[in-house]
């Protein structure tokens, strides 16, 4: 087997009698065609995001030149394109080869016929996917007798596009198109198409089911290579493989993400999958609170602590793998064990999926609907199912594929009338590929993994109501508002939930002047999508923090504050008896923006972000305060026992003195349990100048304020500062540190934010630290350097 990839692009305007081509990169999007040669301003720069919206109203054409010649060897040539943004028309040497419209799946197309020996000519034309969008949107609703006025059927449903790219609460709307993936010349005798792996797990030993599909005649032979790389059975042929003590596959949380690595040979051409061995299964099961959602990875019980991912770019094509990895760690050390797939984005590389095998970190699968309805019956039920099955057969292998799920919010858009009554469809459109074309793909092709038809997904005419399956806890936010409110919470499955705030100072250089920054200016706004208001979302912050008068306070008090709604949320969750998972919305951006991610789009950690180790460790302790008296709560998420010695004390914010103080015995806490351990009055303390916390004599602590931040009176008093080496800084506060967060330069630093209720902290930097600031609760503090 032989594969070309096709190199030497170049891009043009189309519909024009002389067109300009200029070079091009694939894979690639037109805007950063575009960009690379100054046609256009950054589309990420203050407003420039109208500026270039002209790009996405005219036709674009890709063409390069090859030279080839026939292999007796290789009898079989065939184009593939791996992915085609969107809509576009194909030709080979001026003969139209085919004709696509779907960015999610693959294109092959049998070539022997149609080469020439010596120069061939490829050409591609992209129409407007949104132009195509709307034509088709008005032939369907003529048909199907839908008002045009009919809310959340908009062009975009009508295109097999990434949704977000069509513009987002937290992303912007560049729709572009462009050949996202390669271009290859695949010539074969024979070949493998696909291998599928089916595993039975029962008395000790796993037995996989090995079949595969193949072009050419004859049979594969399957290799199966052990975790440390020794081999452990081969077959001539389809067949069973049984692996006698089985290493299993855990999350990194609860074990090893141990792999086996499957090498399936034939006729030359060689295909090589990891394959790990577990069971997993969803439970959900009537019970007194409503009905359960959760998940069971080789029989045991998961807590699952994650969050939402959305692309990584607003380009595709710019999200390498390298970055894709760079992402899942920082996942993975935020010590997160699940990654829900947003349904407005897109399947994502084999890379990320690779990389979520070997970290042990489990993958909620959404198909790539999100709030919209979709036609959903003749060619468009066709389409969807030959998409689907596209997705699967590439996905399905993977160990840390937990969940596939239908869609994102349409049900309980279409159960909630968002938009208005008077505008909502006299039925649910999607609803026959959601509850058939898709379930039958995968009862066909992946039977054993769990499905839902979309998500939310809970109890009968409100399918995200509270104490049934998955819920979107949007009251905080969308709702009442102030994060206070997640202590009302009833969900068995949080699988949603976030509170918005600013990107670093380093992602804004992306996107404004360093110069005169305001943080209620006209790009802050032009960068805030959420369509809540900045001066909503900045009131909202200030019901705890100080007014907002400067650019770093913006960027200060939203980044804490959303952290304070991320420990009152997840705590509430842990605590609770019944609620066995919590999804934060969400990990990543696209763009520089402000919006609900934990990791900006420079690669900053927010404040939340750097509290996540502690909130999402298998052991927590978390405090709980009931008027006088402070509760003192400890959770158990691991796979083992624990015995712990907390205490529980008042500590002088001014001082450092230790103003109460007490001490707890855990003899047992078994897995899942969760329990109040002890109790501190408060009685008679100074709200504003103390703080309260815990900790025992393993990794876990706490800590909580007694009155909301900007009621704090104490003074911001001089912290020392050593130097170790010219990338490492030791502070050693007199008193404690409530929410600091240090800056240095241009050096990105670890910890960037923290608490410092006692001792001292070692800084790291990626570069000489120049201009060290310091800024807690308290204020701006001095850095004594003596």
């Amino acid at each position: 087997m032989r594969v070309t990839r096709l190199e030497s692009w170049e891009f043009a305007r189309g519909g024009e009698e002389r067109p300009e081509w200029q070079p091009a990169e694939v894979p690639g999007h037109v805007h950063l065609d575009l960009l690379r040669l100054g046609r256009i301003p950054d589309p990420f720069w203050g407003e420039n995001e109208r500026e270039v919206a002209w790009v996405d109203r005219v036709t674009w054409e890709y063409r390069t030149k090859f030279e080839w010649a026939p292999d007796a060897e290789f009898p079989h040539r065939a184009l593939l394109f791996e992915g085609l943004d969107t809509v576009c028309r194909v030709l080979l040497n001026g003969e139209e080869i085919g004709t696509f419209d779907n960015m999610f799946v693959s294109h092959e197309v049998e070539v022997s016929r149609r080469l020439r020996k010596g120069r061939n000519c490829l050409h591609l034309q992209f129409s407007p996917a949104e132009q195509v969008g709307k034509s088709r949107r008005e032939e369907y609703f003529r048909r199907n007798g839908v008002v045009p006025t009919v809310a959340n059927f908009d062009a975009r449903s009508f295109v097999r596009k990434s949704q977000y790219m069509f513009g987002w609460d937290w992303g912007p709307k560049l729709i572009s198109c462009g050949i996202w993936k390669p271009v290859s010349l695949v010539e074969y005798a024979q070949r493998v198409r696909d291998v599928r792996v089916a595993q039975r797990h029962a008395s000790g030993q796993v037995v996989l089911d090995v079949h595969s599909t193949l072009e050419g005649g004859g049979s594969a032979r399957h290799q199966i290579f052990g975790p440390a790389g020794d081999l452990v059975e081969e077959i001539e042929g389809d067949g069973e493989i049984t692996i006698s003590n089985p290493v299993l596959w855990w999350t990194h949380d609860l074990g090893h993400p141990a792999l086996y690595r499957l090498v399936s040979t034939y006729g030359g051409h060689a295909l090589s999958q990891n394959i790990g061995l577990r069971t997993l299964e969803l439970r959900r099961e009537p019970d007194a609170y409503g009905e359960s959602f959760e998940f069971l990875l080789n029989g045991e019980p998961i807590w699952a602590r994650g969050a939402n991912w959305i692309p990584d770019h607003s380009f595709p094509s710019a999200i390498t793998p390298g970055r894709v990895r760079g992402k899942l760690e920082e996942a993975q050390a935020l010590g997160m064990n699940m990654l829900r797939v947003w349904g407005g984005g897109l399947y994502e590389s084999d890379a990320f999926y690779e990389v979520a095998d070997e970290l042990g970190i489990l993958i909620w699968q959404d198909f790539p609907y999100a709030c919209s309805y979709y036609p959903d019956d003749g060619e468009y039920a066709r389409s969807a199912r030959a998409e689907a099955e596209s997705a699967i057969v590439r996905l399905r292998n993977h160990p840390s594929l937990a969940l596939w799920c239908g869609n994102n919010e349409n049900l309980t858009m279409y159960e909630q009338a968002w938009g208005g009554e008077d505008r909502r469809p006299e039925r649910y459109f999607g609803e026959r590929l959601y509850d058939d074309v898709l379930p039958a793909a995968l009862a066909e092709l992946d039977p054993h993994r769990p499905y839902i038809p979309t998500s939310p997904w809970g109890g009968e005419g409100d399918c995200n109501q509270a104490g049934f399956g998955d819920q979107h806890y949007w009251d905080v936010w969308h709702g009442r508002g102030d994060w206070v409110h997640y202590a009302d919470s009833g969900a068995r499955f949080c699988s949603e939930f976030g509170f918005a705030s600013s990107p670093s100072e380093r992602c804004w250089d992306l996107a404004l002047p360093n110069g005169g920054r305001d943080p209620r200016g006209e790009v802050v706004r032009w960068h805030d999508k959420t369509g809540k208001g900045l001066d909503t979302i900045l009131g909202l912050v200030e019901i705890h923090y100080p007014r907002i008068e400067t650019f770093d306070d913006f960027v200060y008090s939203t980044q804490f504050n959303q952290r304070d709604a991320m420990r009152c949320a997840i705590e509430r969750f842990r605590r609770s008896e019944h609620c066995k998972g919590a999804l934060i919305w969400q990990l990543n951006d696209c763009w520089p923006v402000l919006s609900w991610s934990l990791i900006d789009f420079a690669g900053e950690r927010k404040a939340a972000a750097e509290e996540l180790p502690r909130l999402f460790a298998p052991h927590l302790l978390s405090l709980v305060l009931d008027g006088p008296t402070a509760h003192l709560v400890l959770v158990n998420d691991g796979r083992e026992p624990i015995a712990r010695t907390p205490f529980l004390r008042a500590v002088s914010l001014a001082t450092g003195d230790v103003l109460r103080d007490k001490v707890f015995r855990v003899a047992e806490l078994a897995p899942s349990e969760r329990r109040v351990v002890g109790s501190l009055d408060l009685g008679g303390l100074d709200p504003t100048t103390t703080v309260l916390c815990a900790a025992t004599e393993g990794p876990e602590v706490a800590w909580t304020l007694l009155c909301e931040p900007k009621e704090i009176e104490v003074s911001a008093a001089a912290v020392r500062a050593r130097s170790i080496g010219s990338e490492r800084v030791l502070l050693e506060p007199a008193t404690p540190l409530v929410d600091a967060r240090v800056t240095a330069g241009t050096a990105r630093l670890s910890p960037r934010t923290f608490t410092l209720l006692a001792g001292s902290l070692e800084v790291r930097a990626d570069s000489p630290l120049e201009d060290l600031r310091l800024r807690s609760v308290a204020g701006s503090h001095e850095i004594d350097w003596s």
